[in-house]
């Protein structure tokens, strides 16, 4: 019998976020581990899952990855036209499920993507609120990929709302959708708790300890009484992961250092090219 193949933090969230997208419709994603799990999601037990999150679309034939739109056979990668119109309509009907990057999520599930610090002279400018406020009211729920948890993600209160999390809002009845609901870190998996609207620890991932994810997070989770370990992806999600969706690794972008990921991307690069010369 050959050896169980180990995992990676890589395989650990796109397994977990996959189990994530059930119902849907329409699928989407901010990070490359979240475009694989819409992938992975769609191989294992949603099967009418539409791929929405530009990338990973040749997972049968091996075609490169990095290039979302591609033409270079003359046909395009995608399956189906979506115009804009028919995307919000799907948004407004809670027919589309999201993985969110944020830059700052607070203990009540408010998400910022827009700017860090006061909004008269913020530090930073970032890419702007974009599709949150519509998703954070249509949606039958708001969930989130931290690639690095730390108090700068975590915080007590966003400096910007972008998205809306528990708070007055919810509790005077003027927003009803777009629940705050999971959110995977490369420390854990969050929820929150609807009473309280407060973040709470679902599960640790392997290796992390209870005072890391503490040490990291800039307010007080609610916690259970005993902290499970996240589960481990299965043999078979590996195998899909590695040898199906992702075989040139893209995944290992999101954590990868800046310098370090500009020489992948060159080498990728390489490797796209000569991957369609030989199909050419």
């Amino acid at each position: 019998m050959s050896e169980e193949r180990r995992y990676s933090l890589e395989d650990l969230l796109i397994s977990r976020m996959a189990r994530e997208l059930k119902g849907e419709i329409v699928g989407g994603a901010a990070t490359f581990c979240s475009m694989a799990a819409v992938k992975l999601a769609q191989l294992l037990h949603n099967p009418d899952l539409i791929d929405m999150s530009g990338g990973l679309h040749h997972f049968d034939s091996r075609a490169p990855l990095t290039l979302f739109h591609t033409e270079f056979l003359g046909k395009q990668s995608a399956k189906a036209r979506v115009s804009w119109g028919e995307l919000f309509l799907m948004v407004f009907r809670e027919k589309f499920f999201v993985w969110i990057g944020p830059a700052q999520i607070d203990q009540n599930g408010n998400a910022n993507i827009s700017a860090i610090g006061p909004w008269a002279r913020p530090k930073a400018a970032l890419v702007g609120a974009r599709g949150l406020p519509d998703d954070s009211v249509h949606l039958s729920s708001m969930n989130y990929h931290v690639i690095d948890h730390s108090k700068r993600t975590f915080v007590p209160r966003v400096d910007f709302v972008c998205a809306v999390g528990f708070g007055p809002a919810r509790e005077s009845g003027e927003v009803k959708s777009g629940r705050p609901g999971v959110v995977i870190s490369n420390l854990g998996v969050f929820d929150f708790d609807e009473q309280s609207g407060r973040m709470r620890l679902q599960s640790l991932n392997a290796g992390v300890t209870l005072d890391q994810v503490k040490e990291n997070t800039g307010f007080d989770l609610l916690l259970p009484s005993t902290v499970p370990q996240t589960d481990a992806p299965t043999q078979t999600e590996i195998a899909l992961i590695r040898d199906r969706i992702d075989p040139l690794g893209l995944r290992f972008l999101d954590r990868m250092p800046r310098p370090e990921a500009a020489a992948f991307l060159d080498q990728l690069a390489a490797r796209e090219r000569e991957m369609f010369s030989s199909r050419l």
